[in-house]
């Protein structure tokens, strides 16, 4: 309807394995990580044991290996502005 070009998309996720469907149909992806893995290995060490939260956290610290990685990875939506500056 736009008649934009994939390549001149950019889609933003925070899930995965949303960031690799979109790489794969051919837009520019930018994943946002909102855990990063430093902070996770942190939360991880802290205690023993590890509540289910803390355990949903570290499976979504992961990017999924599908063949496809995000040409982008922010931390926070206030990142957005900076990155849209520079595409």
């Amino acid at each position: 309807m736009l008649h934009v070009r994939p390549p001149r998309c950019c889609s933003f996720s925070a899930n995965p394995w949303d960031a690799c469907g979109a790489k794969a149909f051919g837009l520019n992806v930018a994943w946002i990580e909102r855990v990063t893995p430093e902070a996770m290995a942190l939360a991880c060490l802290e205690s023993e044991t590890l509540p289910p939260l803390t355990m949903f956290k570290a499976l979504r610290t992961q990017m999924d290996e599908l063949g496809v990685a995000p040409d982008h990875r922010i931390h926070a939506l206030s990142e957005l502005p900076d990155l849209v500056a520079r595409s």
